[in-house]
Order: structure tokens, then C-alpha cells, then sequence
């Protein structure tokens, strides 16, 4: 039996190395942020993917050395301990000190949600944080520039990638094709985590910088404010599975055929029907039924991981949830949901505009477009991740059968 002291140095193969510098860490949302990335291939995949895209990051802001990345070659602003993801919420609060207008508490409010207590101190840079911040800034407003091109040209890409992936036959490439087939993925997939990176930290600034102009423009209630005034945006592409769900439900609700069909028996049961049915109601729908798991099969629980069955592996977890909706007793709306969410945002905005003259309404109006802008840029590069982590999925889901097959 081991002792005390050998079980306090023992340390599993697999966890990463424990940055001394800045040793904190944390689960917070790290699942629900990367969620899946709970095995050790995808930690080889996605968590050395995410925290390469978060170094890069910090290299192209000048920032690298500050943070001693350059002595500290191993994952650093993530890690993985016991088969879990976790966030280092330390060197997070120390990069945001060198960012302009970065505040570390606001790092505890995105990952735990805390409220900072009334009358706290804020944080105030050093004088040599304030000069590090001027030369940072010069260095992001071109990122800042150019990130929205970034980030149309990669969802194109990426989109692209995935769908050759799909229609592909992988099994007919040699040894080396697939190789090479699964570089191309892991390098679409470090650029796509790079992306995503970029955009996450933008937007959290964005979202902070609203929070503490409604703060100190002594708006009541502001974080239930500032809930209202980014809710209701339409091209959030999060959304879309589920406003598409909601959609081919109201079909399936309005054809007899297809209600007969959907309430015939088990999920497995309607799937084979629905692909064997002669039915013309039936046969459109399921073009349709099949249009969606090409654009969102990418999509499910745990949709970053490498062993995770997602919507297009099985589909049958989309019928289940297609007669779950179709079968409430109230019918879903999302049209009619996105405009009373759009209704209580402009309520919102109308009502702390109205509070609000001169410049600190031009600068609330920039504020939240900058907000709604990170807010969607955001899900836009997640979705792109989740996608190209997809990509390299059917991939190595053909080298692990080969390599099965190979003994």
C-alpha cells in the first residue's frame, strides 16, 4: 500500500504540468466552455489547441515575456488534471493587467459570476502597466481591424473543410493520404482555436466595458440591464439548431403523415422509416431532415470531445428531439420568441438611452454594438471549432479503425 507521502508526489501520466508561477486554477465553466475535452486525445487535439491559440495570442500583443511564456514551454492558461478540463484563472487575471482597459475582477465575474461587492476597490494598473497597456494597444488595434475579415474567411474555410470531410469516402485514401488529411485537419484546427481565442477575449472586454459604463452611469440593476440589452440577437449561431429544430417540428406538426410517422414508435424505429417512406410529404422532409445534419451534425453533448457521438453519428437523437417538440401541447415559436426578446432589448436600450445625454450616449450606443458584435463573434468562431473539431474527427475515427484492424 502506498504512503502519505507517495501518494502526495504521485501525479497521473496524464495531467499537465503545474505552472508555478501561476499555479491557480479552476473549473468554473471550463465543460460548458469546452465541452468533451475530457480524454486524452482530445486533450493532445483541443486543449493543446486552445491554449496554443491563447499563447499565440499573447505573443502578437507583445506579451509573451511579461507572462514568461518564454521560459514555460507546456500548456499554460489551460490544464488537465484527473480527466478534467480546468481554466488558470491566475495567469488570466495577470495577461488582462497588461490589456488596455483589462481588469482582473472581471475575469472572477465571466468564470464564476460573481458580483463585486458595493463600495469595492477597483483594480488600478501600475504606472508601468499603464505604459506596457499603450504599446499592447497599438499592437490589438489591428487585430481589432481586421478580426471580422479573420473570422468570415475562416467560417468559409472551415465550412468548406467540413463538408469535403463529410462527402468524402476516407477509407478509400492510403496510409499517407490520410496522414496527410489529418495534418491538414489539426492545422485548420489550431488556426480555427486561434481565432476563437481572439474573439472570446474581445468580447469579454466588450461585455465588461458595457458593465462599467452602466455602473458608473449609476443604471439600477445593471447586470439584469445588461442581460436585456444583448438578448434577442438574431445572428447568434447558437441558435440556429434550435430555431431550425423548433422549425421542422411546426412541419412535422402540420402534415398528418408526418405526425402518424413521428408518433409510430422509438427514435430508432421513425429514423428507418422516415429514410424508407414513399410518402411525397415525407420524402421532402426528409431532404430536409438530412439538409439539417449536414449543416449542424456537428453539433451535440460534449461536442468538443474525440469520442464524442454528435448529431451526425446520431441522427437518431435528432428524432428524438424532433418528437419531443412536436409533441408539446403548445406549438414552438421561435419567430415569435426572438421578437419579444427583441422587444425587451429595445425596451431596454430605449430606457437607458433616455437617461443618458451628449457623449455618454454616443458612447453607450458604440459600447453595445461593440457588445452584440463580440457577442456573435464569438459564437460564430466557437461554432467554426466545433465544426473543424469534427473535421479531424472523421478522420481519426478512420486511423483508429485501420490501426484496430492493423492489431
Amino acid at each position: 500500500m502506498a504512503t502519505q507521502a507517495e501518494l502526495a508526489a504521485w501525479r497521473p501520466e496524464l495531467d499537465t504540468p503545474v505552472w508555478e508561477r501561476f499555479p491557480e486554477v479552476t473549473t468554473a465553466n471550463a465543460q460548458e466552455v469546452y465541452p468533451g475535452v475530457g480524454d486524452p486525445l482530445s486533450f493532445d487535439v483541443n486543449l493543446y489547441a486552445i491554449d496554443q491559440g491563447e499563447r499565440r495570442f499573447t505573443e502578437r500583443l507583445g506579451l509573451a515575456k511579461i507572462m514568461g511564456l518564454d521560459s514555460w514551454p507546456h500548456v499554460a492558461f489551460f490544464s488537465a488534471y484527473y480527466g478534467h478540463v480546468f481554466i488558470n484563472i491566475s495567469a488570466f487575471r495577470e495577461l488582462v493587467k497588461w490589456l488596455p482597459q483589462g481588469d482582473p475582477d472581471a475575469i472572477d465575474e465571466q468564470l464564476f459570476g460573481v458580483s463585486r461587492p458595493a463600495g469595492a476597490v477597483p483594480f488600478k494598473p501600475s504606472l508601468k502597466q499603464q505604459l506596457v497597456r499603450v504599446r499592447t494597444l497599438l499592437k490589438l488595434l489591428p487585430i481589432l481591424r481586421g478580426l471580422p475579415k479573420a473570422l468570415a474567411a475562416n467560417n468559409a474555410a472551415v465550412e468548406s473543410y467540413l463538408q469535403k470531410v463529410q462527402a468524402a469516402d476516407i477509407s478509400l485514401l492510403s496510409d499517407d493520404e490520410l496522414m496527410r488529411e489529418l495534418d491538414n485537419a489539426f492545422q485548420r484546427n489550431l488556426v480555427t482555436a486561434e481565432i476563437h481565442i481572439a474573439n472570446t477575449l474581445i468580447s469579454g472586454s466588450a461585455f465588461e466595458n458595457l458593465r462599467a459604463f452602466l455602473v458608473k452611469q449609476d443604471v439600477a440593476d445593471s447586470n439584469a440591464v445588461i442581460a436585456d440589452l444583448c438578448t434577442g440577437l438574431e445572428d447568434v449561431e447558437s441558435a440556429k439548431p434550435g430555431r431550425e429544430l423548433a422549425r421542422l417540428s411546426v412541419v412535422i406538426r402540420g402534415d398528418e403523415s408526418l405526425r402518424a410517422l413521428f408518433a409510430s414508435g422509438s427514435e430508432t424505429a421513425v429514423l428507418a422509416a422516415l429514410r424508407s417512406a414513399d410518402a411525397p410529404a415525407v420524402q421532402a422532409f426528409r431532404a430536409q431532415f438530412e439538409q439539417f445534419l449536414r449543416i449542424y451534425g456537428y453539433r451535440g453533448l460534449r461536442e468538443l470531445g474525440m469520442d464524442t457521438k454528435v448529431w451526425a453519428m446520431r441522427p437518431e437523437s435528432v428524432i428524438g428531439l424532433l418528437q419531443s417538440y412536436a409533441n408539446r401541447d403548445d406549438a414552438l415559436d421561435p419567430a415569435a420568441t426572438l421578437r419579444k426578446q427583441e422587444h425587451r432589448r429595445a425596451e431596454a436600450t430605449a430606457t437607458v438611452d433616455a437617461t443618458l445625454k451628449g457623449g455618454a450616449r454616443r458612447k453607450f450606443r458604440g459600447l453595445l454594438k461593440a457588445a452584440h458584435a463580440g457577442i456573435t463573434g464569438r459564437e460564430l468562431s466557437k461554432s467554426q471549432w466545433v465544426r473543424s473539431t469534427h473535421a479531424v474527427r472523421l478522420v481519426v475515427i478512420d486511423a483508429g479503425r485501420r490501426l484496430h484492424e492493423k492489431g
